[in-house]
């Protein structure tokens, strides 16, 4: 008949919805091809021991197609965690930095939901514990990152409602919680035939919790498929009063941790899902409830995965390649180093005459000479400190101290970031010379990102800017 190969062709090419199957044969009139497509799927159908909120089974679809990319996925993912344990034996410094970039990049996806106009030296400090303020954004950032942290120390426990607790007391800063699950209902869906809810009754919650940590611990199925289905499940249940977009993120990254991604897993940037294609997740989460067939997500969830172990891998070996370049210029630095003192051991002499003639010079200059003050708090071996480019600092640069300096000069200059400030009032000796790769390590950001910074505290006046054998370097400038 005409229809045999219709089955294959929207299963196996492409897991069709009965609309996008009804578009693409430009037919309304599809039922008999529907239900030869449905008796396809349902030979590789395997029942979920999750129910709907209108008490039907979940399942998934294992045609040949789906299964291939499950083990594809699986593949990448195993690649994945092989290329980070290299990097992670070999490259410690790029760890710690790919680390702080993918938490940079979480954060930048959670600003994006809540629209919080930050940029990305707040959040490389925010990061890296380097900033405090009263805005809501840090508290809302802050405490989703905490979230993640406690997340992670709870991979070896089972996935029940003490650990959910645990994590949902961490993001909302609330300790003291009298109920973990929501118990007030909001719109429901009351149509008769196919209703859609937008969440579960508060009455249903508990016992479809249960349902799923039961289904966590005791099903056995590939960890995409688990994750897939905890992350839409969550997303259908709401079971919280708050922020349950965000605990499906992070209880869906602990499922993951525990099926041997570990901490790996919390850096995936799944809380894309948050903000990108909202609308396009939105329909996928609606054709399962509708159908109850957790495939259509399954396979827009491995999607995703692809999508971001990809864009880890490419920040990974931007990281190794930057990496080995600072290696290669060190060394040479090393080696230039090493014949500049051949020179200077085999021209004492010269060196000593040299100094003669400049210090004649120097007592023969009729300009006033600024003469070097001993410093109270940093003076260590009888070095004298040279000066800093602010004319008035505390008796003690205790990190109090620097922080109050900092947040006088982000009042006296709005033009500045709270990331130049952090970074200049602590590298702002007269005489010193700071560099680009300094402000990237201090503030653990991006390198261009370092760059603009500096360039624009010298434009400032904060610095001068100079080269020094082909490399920029900046000098502080002294201040009014």
């Amino acid at each position: 008949m005409a229809y045999d190969g219709i089955p294959i062709r929207f299963t196996e090419n492409k897991y069709a919805t009965k609309l996008e199957v009804s578009n693409e044969l430009k037919t309304p009139m599809i039922d008999v091809f529907w239900t030869k497509i449905l008796e396809y799927r349902k030979q590789y159908s395997r029942a979920l021991p999750l129910f709907s909120i209108d008490k039907k089974v979940y399942f998934y679809c294992l045609a040949p197609a789906v299964a291939n990319k499950i083990n594809d996925c699986e593949m990448r993912v195993i690649n994945f965690l092989s290329k980070y344990s290299g990097i992670k034996t070999n490259y410690t410094n790029d760890t710690s930095l790919f680390t702080n970039n993918c938490y940079v990049n979480i954060c930048e996806n959670i600003c994006k939901k809540y629209n919080f106009d930050v940029d990305e030296n707040y959040l490389s400090m925010l990061v890296n514990h380097k900033i405090h303020d009263n805005s809501k954004a840090y508290f809302v950032l802050n405490n989703y990152l905490s979230g993640l942290q406690v997340a992670s120390n709870l991979i070896d426990k089972a996935i029940n409602e003490d650990t959910i607790a645990e994590i949902y007391s961490t993001i909302t800063n609330n300790f003291e919680l009298t109920n973990l699950y929501r118990e007030k209902d909001n719109y429901i869906s009351h149509a008769v035939i196919n209703p859609i809810f937008n969440e579960a009754p508060c009455g249903m919650i508990e016992k479809l919790m249960d349902d799923f940590f039961k289904f966590i611990d005791g099903f056995e199925c590939s960890y995409l498929v688990k994750a897939a289905a905890t992350y839409y499940y969550l997303n259908l249940i709401k079971p919280f009063d708050e922020y349950n977009q965000e605990m499906a993120i992070i209880i869906t990254k602990l499922v993951l941790a525990k099926n041997n991604l570990n901490d790996l897993a919390f850096l995936l940037p799944l809380e894309e899902m948050l903000t990108s294609d909202n609308q396009n997740i939105e329909k996928v989460l609606l054709e399962v409830q509708k159908s109850e067939d957790l495939t259509y997500f399954l396979l827009y969830f491995i999607e995703i995965i692809n999508e971001e172990i990809a864009f880890l891998l490419n920040k990974m070996n931007n990281l190794q390649a930057l990496e080995l370049k600072n290696d290669y210029y060190a060394e040479s630095y090393k080696e230039a180093n090493l014949k500049i003192e051949d020179v200077k051991e085999n021209n004492i002499e010269q060196k000593q005459l040299k100094n003669e003639i400049i210090n004649q010079k120097d007592n023969s200059l009729d300009v006033e000479k600024e003469i070097p003050q001993k410093s109270h708090n940093v003076e260590t071996n009888n070095e004298v400190y040279q000066g800093l480019a602010i004319p008035v600092l505390p008796p003690s640069l205790s990190e109090k101290d620097l922080q109050r300096l900092e947040e006088n000069l982000l009042e006296s200059d709005p033009q500045l970031k709270h990331g130049q400030a952090y970074f200049y009032v602590r590298h702002c000796t007269i005489g010193k010379r700071y560099t680009i790769g300094q402000y990237k390590k201090e503030l653990g950001c991006a390198y261009e990102t370092a760059r603009t910074s500096m360039d624009l505290l010298a434009k400032l006046g904060y610095y001068r800017q100079e080269m020094v054998k082909n490399k920029k370097v900046y000098t502080p400038i002294k201040r009014k």
